[in-house]
């Protein structure tokens, strides 16, 4: 499948508050789509991520040495299924893996976009990249008026911590989120559910 070339996102360049004296611009964050050609480098970079995972899920690699993703080739061969790399300036800074669910799907029994996957690369990381990338996945979800989904392992508490300060400002632009706790497809670790309404889909409903 022939992705189309399109960059999401760019909120421009922000300077947060000094801290010890100095200061440090934001990075500019966009996404761009992994297209055939970039899947053995992306499934790279992601055996990385699920052998990070692995510390919260208990997930062991296979006889291979490879960590087992169910879905993965479904990224490259199914339209609802939309594999990203995060762009930093002109670095390549992480992963982002959206899904499209219906609604025989989606926890809630609604169509839903699901953020299923996102990454950091180490050398990114605290540097809100990812709650960049997570505010550009909102505004997708808004283009096309369905909620954003997305889960975290309760016992990651950095994850956890980043989402809870995006819900508080998702929270001053829509009333419709929620969390919740709910077992695992493995039935033994213990992940948080976030769900939030954008502000279309709230109007929508």
């Amino acid at each position: 499948m022939t992705r189309e070339k399109r960059r999401f996102g760019g909120t421009g360049s922000r300077v947060p508050r000094a801290h010890n004296r100095r200061k440090f611009a934001m990075p500019q964050v966009t996404i761009a789509p992994a297209d055939d050609s970039e899947k053995d480098t992306f499934g790279q970079h992601f055996q990385d991520y699920l052998g990070e995972l692995a510390v919260f899920n208990g997930a062991k690699p296979n006889k291979a040495g490879l960590f087992e993703y169910n879905t993965f080739d479904l990224y490259w061969r199914a339209q609802r299924f939309m594999p990203f790399f995060i762009q930093c300036g002109d670095r390549r800074a992480g992963l982002l893996m959206l899904r499209e669910l219906p609604k025989d799907e989606s926890p809630r029994g609604t169509e839903s976009l699901q953020v299923a996957e996102i990454c950091v690369f180490k050398p990114h990381r605290r540097r809100s990249i990812a709650k960049q990338t997570m505010r550009i996945a909102a505004r997708i979800a808004e283009e096309r008026c369905i909620p954003l989904t997305w889960t975290a392992y309760m016992n990651n508490r950095a994850a956890n911590a980043l989402y809870d300060s995006l819900l508080q400002e998702f929270k001053k632009e829509s009333t419709g989120w929620s969390t919740e706790q709910w077992r695992g497809i493995d039935r033994c670790s213990v992940a948080r559910f976030y769900y939030y309404m954008t502000p279309a889909t709230a109007r929508a409903e």
